[in-house]
């Protein structure tokens, strides 16, 4: 008999027939996690669950912050059970897999350079790769990371010095060996999605800067946010140290409350960038807005189309290449799933899966390929609840 905190499943939607989105598991990873500012809920780039041979594994914290204890949960037979604990948690973790099953766990204390942990759960073993970050380089923040499929590992990390730009670490699986760059791009860009390729990472981010760093007015409550994040760029390792800007939403003086940034960004199987984001100011007469724009593998724009209403929207395929767009419901228990959809546009009706009474507190994280996870025909998820649960999901997409 398996012990997991399950709760029980209700599926809405014809979940016997092919094609038909399931709801598959529903369990209470723990109880009275992080929930403070930047806690587990935070960080729309962030890796935290990943499913292998050995089985689904997340990364989570506990403690206030900002220095959370980290700790690497397994799913058992028995029920969930912790076999790794780090002194650095959320906001600042990532959780990838290596092609043999192993893990690793990247934690980023405030002000300190990068741990990166490692756990082979097949043999009980743990340890790190060192890193000697640069002493000449300021302590980033934002960080991001991803894995490749040489198992080579990227870090990146955005700073606030002037002028602002990227650390990137890459870690070459080949030797063991690393080496960093530091590409200086003027204004603060962060929460960057990172995708690796032969001659080197990819990614997206944001513009995240000071509203008077662009000599704009700061608005009225409830709008009055320390930062603006007004505009994302694409970069490339061999292109413009400023990135391709993709979209930005200036200020004016009817609409002083502005935003332009990605919920989610992913690599489909033929090569191009799903760019999830939300878009408000004079564009949308101030209401708040998702939008899903397609980049082609030579970055060129394919499409910019509006979503059936504001979230925090994430996208993932089955192994048929299918697209399924995801986001929890603000206003109920639930996520609103679309799809299967062959060309990622034409969504249909959604899918409502109930979580029987859990509420996610913001979004929801997903087992992805940057992660280190091939697509499959279920998707695996985590997400705090708004009572400081860490709850695991399984969705069968066909």
């Amino acid at each position: 008999m398996r012990l997991f905190r399950a709760l029980t499943i209700v599926c809405l939607g014809a979940s016997g027939l092919q094609g038909q989105v399931a709801l598959n598991r529903l369990e209470v990873v723990a109880s009275g996690v992080s929930t403070d500012n930047g806690g587990n809920s935070w960080g729309p780039h962030k890796l935290r669950i990943v499913r292998t041979n050995a089985g689904v594994f997340t990364a989570y914290g506990v403690g206030p912050g900002p220095n959370h204890e980290v700790r690497l949960a397994q799913r058992t037979e028995s029920g969930w059970k912790t076999i790794m604990r780090g002194s650095v948690g959320p906001p600042h973790t990532h959780l990838l897999a290596r092609r043999d099953g192993s893990l690793i766990v990247i934690g980023w204390a405030p002000a300190e350079a990068p741990v990166v942990y490692t756990s082979n759960p097949q043999t009980g073993s743990s340890g790190a790769l060192k890193i000697r970050w640069p002493d000449t380089w300021a302590r980033g923040s934002r960080e991001a990371a991803v894995i490749g499929p040489g198992d080579d590992l990227y870090i990146l990390a955005s700073y606030w010095q002037k002028p602002s730009g990227f650390y990137i670490a890459h870690w070459k699986a080949a030797d063991g060996k690393w080496s960093f760059r530091n590409i200086r791009t003027g204004l603060h860009h962060a929460y960057a999605f990172l995708f690796p390729e032969a001659d080197g990472p990819e990614w997206v981010a944001d513009r995240d800067v000071h509203w008077e760093e662009l000599g704009w007015k700061m608005p009225p409550p409830p709008g009055d946010f320390g930062a603006v994040f007004d505009g994302m760029r694409l970069w490339r390792w061999k292109g413009p140290k400023e990135g391709t800007l993709l979209r930005e939403e200036p200020q004016t003086e009817d609409y002083l409350n502005v935003k332009c940034d990605q919920t989610d960004v992913y690599r489909d199987q033929l090569g191009r960038l799903h760019i999830l984001y939300t878009l408000m100011g004079k564009t949308t007469t101030g209401q708040m807005t998702s939008r899903h724009m397609v980049l082609r593998a030579d970055g060129t724009q394919e499409k910019d189309v509006a979503l059936p209403g504001w979230g925090m929207w994430r996208t993932i395929q089955d192994a048929s290449g299918a697209f399924y767009f995801i986001f929890p419901d603000r206003h109920s228990d639930s996520l609103k799933v679309y799809g299967p959809s062959q060309d990622s546009l034409e969504l249909g009706s959604p899918k409502v899966i109930s979580l029987n009474g859990n509420h996610v507190d913001y979004q929801v994280f997903l087992a992805t390929p940057r992660a280190g996870v091939p697509v499959a025909d279920v998707v695996d998820g985590v997400f705090l609840s708004t009572d400081a649960k860490w709850v695991y999901f399984r969705l069968r997409l066909r």
